[in-house]
């Protein structure tokens, strides 16, 4: 039909945590978790190891066997 224009296919964004590719820095993904982790509890600071560490636990997770 004349005078149709296609629309390109929007991606759905997915509601879930991506999992870690093994070519992503993981040092980036755990700092901005930990960072998220402290946004999430309005900025106190005193808990930088503890958002680290919990961060990369959570990062680490993801990493899908090899």
């Amino acid at each position: 039909m004349a005078g149709k224009i296609a629309q390109p296919e929007r991606k759905k964004q997915q509601q879930e945590k991506p999992q870690v590719g093994p070519c992503d820095d993981l040092r980036v993904l755990i700092a901005q978790r930990a960072f998220e982790r402290y946004q999430a509890r309005g900025f106190q600071d005193g808990f930088d190891l503890d958002d680290w560490l919990e961060a990369e636990r959570d990062v680490l997770s993801q990493v899908p066997p090899v």
